[in-house]
């Protein structure tokens, strides 16, 4: 993000890499993160798909 500091609830993920427990961006920061902008293809097919696996409201822009 240009060297944009990040706030510290957006690096509050965890997951797992070939069977090792690693930290991650969280689920509500990349969807947000995904907003603000024109929707490229990728975003509309990779935003859905976060919001429903996390449970994560759908933002408006992502609407049908």
């Amino acid at each position: 993000m240009d060297g944009a500091a990040f706030p510290a609830e957006a690096l509050a993920g965890h997951g797992f890499i070939a069977g090792t427990a690693v930290r991650c961006e969280s689920a509500e920061w990349a969807v947000r993160c995904h907003t603000g902008y024109p929707a490229r293809d990728v975003d509309r097919h990779d935003v859905p798909l976060l919001c429903r696996k996390f449970e994560i409201p759908l933002p408006e822009s992502f609407e049908p």
